[in-house]
C-alpha cells in the first residue's frame, strides 16, 4: 500500500469508515494511473432500468460488472447473476439478479482500472492476514437514481443496511438537480456514528462492511431548468396492443423511457383518419413521434417498428451496438422478423382463425403453418450455440422477435419441438420489462364476442381487404 493511502486506511481501522472528498481520491486514483474521467462518466448515461425493485420503482438503473482482483492483476470474470440473502437485503435479496452486464469499454477503462487497484491495494492491507484471499472477488454496480415531479428516488430502498461482503467503496460520478442524499454510518448496534453527503464527481465513502451499518436518505427532484423540462416524457407512441405495437413496448420499457401511450384503435379506422395518415402514410401503427430528437430542432415522427426500435436503441446507445460488425449482425434479424416472422406468422394466424364463409382455406393454413414452422426452426438452429439471436448479448433483434412467437399455439406450432427457441423463449419471456411491455395496452382490447353482427362486420370491413386510398386530385 503506498504511503498516501495510510491516512485514509487510519481512518477506517479506527472509525470503520472514512469519508474522502474528491480532490484527495482524485490524488489517489491518479496514483494508480486515473485517466478520461469525463469519458468514463458519461458511460453512466447508458444504463438499464434495475428491473428487481420490489418496491415497484423505475427510479435506478444499473449495470453490474465481476472481478477477480489479485497481486498478479485485475481481470474480468464471466458475467453472472447478482444475489445477496434477505438477511442483507431484505427488500430485493433472496433471488438472482441478472442485471445487464458493464460494457467491455467500461471494463477495460483506465478510470475503472485505477479504482479497482486502488481498492485492490487498500482493502488488501486492511484485511489480517490470516483472512485475507489469494484472489478477492469484486463486484462494481453502475448505478443512477432518478427522480420525476412527485416520486423521490431511493439510494438505499432498503434502509439503513450491511451488504453482506467484506469492504464497500461509494463513488460519486455526477450529481444534477437533485437535493439531499445524506449517507449516514451506524454502529453494530445501530447507533449513528457520523454524516455526509457525496456531491462532488470522485467523493468518495469506504466503508468496512463487517463493522458498520449505512443508508442514504432518498434523492428529491430540483427544479429544472426550461430546456431539461422539455426531455420529459417528450414521446408519443401510437399504438394498439398487437404483437407489432408491443416489439416497440417493450424497448421503451427496457430502456425505461417515459413516454405517452396514444391509442389507435385499428379496429374502429384510426388508422385511416387524415392526421395519422401524416405520421404513416402507409395507415399502421405503431407511429413513434420524438418531440426532443437528438440534436434539436422540430420533432420527428417515425413509423415501421423496425425503424423505430433502431432508432430508439441508437439515440439511447443500448442494445444496438454501433461497431460494424455489431451493427449488422443486429440489423439482419431486424429485417428478418420484418419481412419473414412478422408477415408470415400473421399470414398464418389470419387464415387459421377464418371462418367457412371465408371458402376452401385449406391451401393457404397448410401453406403458412408450414411456413411458421420453417421460421420456428430457423430460430432453434440459431439459437442452439449461441444465447440470444444476435450472439451472447440480448438485443432489439430479441425484442423485435418475441412477441410475435407468444401465440405458437394459435400458429399450429409446437414450441416443445425446438428445445433451443424454447430456452430463449422463456428467458426472453421472464424478463420484467418484456412483461411489462407484453401487458401495455391490454385495457384497451375489444372482445369480439361483446360486439354486435353488424360491428363485427364493419370491423372486418376495415381490417381486412383495403384496397388503395385514392390520391388527392
Amino acid at each position: 500500500m503506498t504511503d498516501s493511502l495510510t491516512p485514509v486506511a487510519d481512518t477506517i481501522r479506527r472509525n470503520g469508515f472514512a469519508f474522502v472528498r474528491a480532490p484527495e481520491m482524485r490524488l489517489l486514483l491518479q496514483e494508480a494511473g486515473l485517466a478520461d474521467w469525463e469519458d468514463f462518466a458519461a458511460t453512466w448515461g447508458h444504463l438499464g432500468v434495475d428491473a428487481y425493485m420490489a418496491d415497484g420503482g423505475r427510479y435506478r438503473r444499473r449495470r453490474f460488472g465481476v472481478f477477480r482482483a489479485a497481486p498478479a492483476g485485475i481481470t474480468r470474470k464471466p458475467h453472472q447473476p447478482h444475489y445477496q440473502s434477505r438477511d442483507y437485503n431484505p427488500l430485493n435479496g433472496g433471488i438472482e439478479r441478472w442485471f445487464e452486464p458493464v460494457t467491455d469499454a467500461v471494463a477495460r477503462h483506465p478510470a475503472l482500472t485505477a479504482i479497482l487497484r486502488t481498492c485492490h491495494s487498500l482493502f488488501d492491507r486492511l484485511t489480517p492476514a490470516e483472512l485475507r484471499p489469494e484472489a478477492w472477488h469484486v463486484e462494481i454496480h453502475q448505478f443512477r437514481i432518478e427522480t420525476r415531479p412527485g416520486q423521490e428516488g431511493r439510494p438505499t430502498p432498503e434502509g439503513m443496511h450491511r451488504d453482506g461482503v467484506d469492504w464497500v467503496l461509494v463513488l460519486m460520478v455526477r450529481r444534477e438537480n437533485v437535493a439531499s442524499g445524506e449517507t449516514t454510518i451506524y454502529d453494530l448496534v445501530r447507533r449513528p456514528l457520523g454524516s455526509f453527503t457525496l456531491t462532488a464527481p470522485l467523493d468518495s465513502a469506504l466503508v468496512d462492511d463487517s463493522r458498520v451499518y449505512h443508508g442514504v436518505t432518498p434523492v428529491v427532484r430540483r427544479p429544472k431548468t426550461q430546456q431539461k423540462e422539455k426531455e420529459l416524457a417528450m414521446l408519443d407512441l401510437h399504438f394498439w396492443p398487437t404483437p407489432n405495437g408491443k416489439k416497440v413496448t417493450i424497448l421503451l420499457e427496457e430502456l425505461g423511457l417515459d413516454y405517452n401511450l396514444v391509442p389507435c384503435n385499428i379496429g374502429r379506422g384510426d388508422q385511416f383518419k387524415p392526421g395519422f395518415l401524416k405520421i404513416n402514410p402507409n395507415h399502421r401503427m405503431p407511429v413513434l413521434v420524438d418531440h426532443n430528437p437528438k440534436g434539436g430542432g422540430a420533432p420527428i415522427s417515425i413509423f415501421e417498428s423496425g425503424a423505430i426500435m433502431m432508432y430508439l436503441a441508437e439515440k439511447e446507445g443500448r442494445f444496438f451496438p454501433q461497431d460494424l460488425r455489431g451493427k449488422y449482425e443486429i440489423t439482419q434479424w431486424v429485417m428478418w422478423q420484418m419481412a419473414n416472422q412478422g408477415p408470415k406468422l400473421g399470414e398464418c394466424g389470419h387464415f387459421r382463425r377464418a371462418g367457412p364463409d371465408a371458402g376452401d382455406l385449406s391451401y393457404a393454413i397448410r401453406r403458412f403453418t408450414d411456413e411458421a414452422n420453417r421460421l420456428y426452426g430457423v430460430m432453434n438452429n440459431r439459437l442452439y450455440d449461441r444465447r440470444y439471436l444476435a450472439g451472447d448479448e440480448y438485443t432489439i433483434a430479441d425484442m423485435i422477435s418475441y412477441p410475435w412467437t407468444v401465440n405458437a399455439e394459435a400458429q399450429g406450432q409446437d414450441i416443445g419441438e425446438f428445445k433451443y427457441f424454447k430456452r430463449w423463449f422463456d428467458e426472453v419471456g421472464n424478463r420484467p420489462a418484456v412483461k411489462r411491455g407484453m401487458e401495455t395496452g391490454n385495457n384497451l382490447r375489444v372482445d369480439p364476442a361483446t360486439l354486435s353482427d353488424e360491428e363485427r362486420a364493419q370491423m372486418r370491413k376495415i381490417m381486412y381487404n383495403q384496397r388503395a386510398i385514392p390520391a388527392p386530385a
